[in-house]
């Protein structure tokens, strides 16, 4: 009886806390976001803590990360930057605007769980996996299919077609018009984007991400 009541007591004090999708910019945000709607019903997605209201303490967070020079590569093609040292150090900047102090208190001192885009993007069984563990309960294979039907590379870049330009966005899903680049998001296509320089530099000015995340 006092296990059932110590475990209804964490379930409802974590059901009380609001779930966050929370990542840097063009790490597979969009993707986990959409699912996470399959376990709760009104998840955030936010890229800075200064969006959030109250304290982290406050909310359960799902975490995406990725190679930052794949990400550097990917939002300038998102943005139709130039593949040269300028157009690498607006991206840069842009990731770097995202608070990497913030985001290391959220995996290390939150409660969270972090997705690594290498490891989900081309199986959203592990991600399942990884998040019907988070919220304790699964989800259904037909639920499942049904995603993976839907968020498929293909239908994905017939709803980013509709919106046409990077600006615009499909409310229900939050796919942006160019949400898929010509690369269709594959793992270190930087190596292909940029020369053996301009890598150097970029490795260089994220070298705390690249340190941080492990890659």
């Amino acid at each position: 009886m006092l296990k059932r009541i110590k475990n209804f007591t964490i379930n409802h004090f974590f059901s009380q806390r609001m779930i966050v999708q929370y990542s840097i910019p063009r790490s597979g945000s969009t993707l986990i976001w959409n699912m996470i709607k399959l376990f709760s019903d009104s998840p955030l997605k936010v890229h800075s803590a200064s969006e959030l209201e109250k304290s982290l303490d406050n909310y359960r967070f799902i975490t995406t990360i990725r190679h930052p020079l794949d990400v550097a590569c990917s939002i300038i093609s998102v943005l139709n930057l130039d593949f040269d040292k300028i157009g690498l150090t607006q991206s840069i900047k842009k990731i770097q605007s995202h608070s990497l102090v913030d985001l290391k208190n959220i995996i290390e001192n939150q409660d969270s769980i972090i997705l690594r885009y290498e490891n989900f993007v081309n199986d959203y069984e592990y991600a399942f996996k990884k998040i019907e563990c988070f919220f304790g309960f699964p989800v259904s294979s037909e639920k499942k299919d049904l995603f993976k039907n839907k968020f498929s590379l293909h239908n994905v870049k017939l709803i980013s077609e509709e919106q046409n330009i990077f600006k615009n966005y499909d409310p229900k899903t939050l796919i942006h018009g160019n949400h898929i680049s010509s690369r269709n998001g594959k793992i270190s296509s930087y190596k292909e984007c940029l020369s053996s320089e301009l890598i150097l530099y970029a490795e260089d000015q994220l070298s705390d991400y690249i340190e941080f995340f492990k890659y």
